[in-house]
């Protein structure tokens, strides 16, 4: 479910500790401290409140680079490796199943996944769909927009994941934007 609504409504709506606008150079952003609180009837069924905080935050690193592909240590973890540790159940292939994956823009770049399970002797079957929710596409040129290539930065590797731990499985890709517009959330 999307929501929308000014800083009054949000503020009324989640109650949160401190909501306000902030500048950033040439960046206006929102961002919130402290807990965001939910009616008692609702908590059980609210899994996440995404959009409030706007703020820049660096993304950790999603995974260590494979041995043999990059300069990594031999420490490294394939996803199928990973998934085994974690009692994954081994004879799921996703066939079947079809998986989604929001991306708040970034995108994929299908040659570079086709290196990447071609390298780890991953045989992808599962139908990969890129689909536009508000007009925004897949999009996997980097450049000088910081945010932008951390979403770059993550969108490839989800797929990554998820085809090595269910190579039969149909990934779709829903790409939307990743900031609320600009008369929402304004604080007055």
């Amino acid at each position: 479910m999307v929501l929308t609504g000014t800083c009054s409504q949000v503020r009324k709506a989640f109650r949160p500790d401190h909501l306000g606008l902030y500048q950033d150079g040439a960046r206006s952003f929102v961002a919130r401290s402290g807990h965001l609180h939910l009616p008692a009837d609702l908590i059980g069924d609210v899994v996440a409140v995404k959009g409030i905080d706007q703020r820049c935050r660096p993304l950790p690193p999603l995974y260590r680079p494979l041995p043999g592909i990059t300069d990594a240590g031999t420490d490294a973890y394939l996803p199928a490796e990973t998934a085994a540790l974690y009692n994954f159940p081994g004879h799921f292939d996703g066939k079947g199943q079809t998986i989604g994956i929001i991306a708040l823009g970034g995108g994929y770049e299908e040659t570079s996944l086709q290196d990447y399970f071609r390298r780890t002797g991953v045989n992808p079957t599962g139908a990969l769909t890129a689909v536009s929710v508000d007009g925004t596409s897949n999009n996997p040129i980097m450049g000088e927009d910081l945010d932008h290539n951390n979403r770059v930065r993550e969108v490839q590797p989800d797929i990554e994941i998820v085809g090595s731990i269910a190579p039969a499985a149909n990934i779709v890709v829903y790409f939307a934007g990743s900031e609320c517009p600009s008369e929402n959330f304004v604080s007055r």
